[in-house]
């Protein structure tokens, strides 16, 4: 079975697309704060309070076989035209719980994608994040 990625609108108002400005990990969880396309002003934080499994931020060059595979399953706007996803059965929860050898068990944990304007970020997460503006 394949992946599954749909739109996931955490917040009403959401823009488009995001600049990821900071993505920090540390005892208050997962932090990332983005900033609006258009004069990067207006900002958004979402928090993962709930334990974070995994998380990885890659430079959107080398994520060419995703944005490609997306196009094809779901046409050429598909995360051009929205920034935050939920996939499910994810290839990303599938290769930690191989790499974990049977530690990790991927039951009750979510993938959330977040489309920056040059970044790819993936979080796997026990509950869903805290989204909100910020000034």
């Amino acid at each position: 079975m394949r992946e599954k990625w749909t739109k996931w609108e955490p917040l009403q108002g959401l823009m488009a697309q995001y600049y990821i400005d900071l993505m920090s990990d540390n005892e208050e969880g997962v932090r990332i704060v983005l900033s609006e396309d258009e004069g990067r002003t207006k900002k958004v934080q979402v928090t993962f309070q709930t334990f974070v499994a995994a998380h990885r931020c890659t430079d959107e060059s080398f994520s060419t076989g995703l944005l490609m595979r997306l196009e094809e399953l779901y046409g050429s706007t598909f995360y051009r035209e929205w920034a935050f996803f939920k996939v499910d059965n994810s290839n990303y929860i599938k290769w930690l719980t191989m790499e974990s050898d049977g530690v990790f068990n991927s039951k009750g944990y979510s993938h959330f994608c977040i489309f920056g304007v040059d970044s790819v970020v993936d979080i796997i997460a026990m509950g869903d994040p805290v989204v909100e503006f910020i000034e």
